[in-house]
């Protein structure tokens, strides 16, 4: 699993999570309260739910690819998205990506998962 600190913040009305400079999705199973904004929190996420995506998409955290190791069908690639930040994709083997060429990584928010950084603890979801 990756993890990496976030803060949480605000964007029109709606919670988000801001990692590396770029804003994405807050997972809608937590409760996050306007109260909350500023908090930093823990992202986890399972390299199998991490999509690679164009370096100018949108919705995407861009980087540069770190490292690319295949293992049987699948091709894990690393992402650099801040100095010493590297998220890492779990692709089909048929992707190709490059060490050093431009890459990004975006999420599904339904698949995110959020610790407290003081106790390590996850998040509780909404009932």
């Amino acid at each position: 699993m990756n993890f990496c600190e976030v803060t949480l913040a605000g964007r029109d009305g709606t919670p988000v999570l801001m990692l590396a400079g770029r804003a994405i999705p807050a997972p809608p199973a937590f409760r996050l309260a306007r109260a909350d904004e500023g908090r930093r929190l823990v992202l986890g996420i399972r390299t199998q739910d991490v999509r690679l995506a164009a370096p100018d998409d949108a919705d995407a955290v861009p980087g540069t690819v770190w490292m690319v190791e295949l293992i049987g069908s699948e091709r894990l690639v690393e992402v650099e998205v801040a100095p010493k930040l590297r998220i890492t994709a779990e692709v089909r083997a048929e992707v190709r990506a490059a060490i050093d060429t431009p890459a990004a990584v975006a999420f599904d928010p339904a698949r995110l998962h959020l610790f407290d950084p003081a106790t390590g603890r996850a998040l509780p979801r909404a009932a």
